[in-house]
């Protein structure tokens, strides 16, 4: 993966089959503290919010499930990116990320990106 890691106009951009993304750093954004997880063994998440294709940069990838998204309470509502809270099947709470609030704040063009 870090040989499709590139630079382009001040920008990280990830290559994707023929195709030039915008690449968002979840662990930025978000400015987690922890144990650092080297570039390689990163996953990328590619998603369309609208018009727009992003390269989502995360940790990892647990798995996938059905669950109900609650909304969050009004003091923490002003959290751009995050679209409300879950309870996992183990009982632990999880935040669920709002793909368009992550361009947001990630600051990424929405249209004409890198094509």
């Amino acid at each position: 993966m870090p040989e499709n890691l590139h630079r382009f106009e001040g920008r990280e951009v990830f290559c994707l089959r023929n195709e030039t993304l915008p690449l968002v750093r979840l662990q930025t954004m978000f400015s987690c503290r922890g144990e650092e997880v080297k570039t390689q063994d990163k996953k990328i998440v590619a998603m369309t919010v609208g018009d727009t294709r992003i390269a989502l940069l995360v940790d990892g990838l647990i798995g996938q499930e059905s669950t109900v998204v609650k909304p969050l309470g009004y003091s923490i509502t002003k959290c751009q990116g995050i679209a409300g809270a879950t309870v996992g099947g183990d009982g632990r709470v999880r935040l669920v990320l709002d793909p368009a609030g992550l361009l947001l704040s990630a600051d990424v063009p929405t249209h004409g990106v890198l094509q």
